[in-house]
């Protein structure tokens, strides 16, 4: 299963996470880039340095993304 999937909306490329505990992709974050290359190179950014957050304006490791993402998903089937 591949890491992330990059796709369109109008002009600005999004990319969803894929999250091997519970085998889904998380919601799509805009990349903010309009070139494909470039979005690559981001998402490749955000894999091996974390994922900035829009509102705290800080970065989260992708492992904390996905342990935040499995609980939640735990808790929504109960």
């Amino acid at each position: 299963m591949r890491r992330f999937c990059l796709y369109r909306r109008g002009k600005v490329w999004y990319c969803k996470l894929y999250n091997p505990a519970t085998k889904r992709y998380l919601s799509g974050r805009s990349t903010g880039e309009m070139q494909h290359d470039a979005a690559l190179l981001t998402v490749a950014e955000w894999l091996s340095g974390g994922v900035p957050e829009p509102k705290q304006k800080g970065i989260r490791p992708v492992s904390n993304v996905f342990e935040v993402n499995t609980v939640l998903s735990a808790l929504r089937m109960m």
